[in-house]
């Protein structure tokens, strides 16, 4: 099963990111080893 990530530094919103489905958000990098 895939959990929908979205990263706040890119180009698009977090409100765009929502709206596509990403279920959660992070904003470093580092946040991302906590989800694996």
């Amino acid at each position: 099963c895939m959990h929908p990530v979205g990263v706040l530094w890119g180009f698009r919103t977090k409100e765009e990111l929502q709206k596509n489905g990403a279920k959660t958000l992070i904003e470093k990098p580092q946040e991302l080893l906590a989800l694996i």
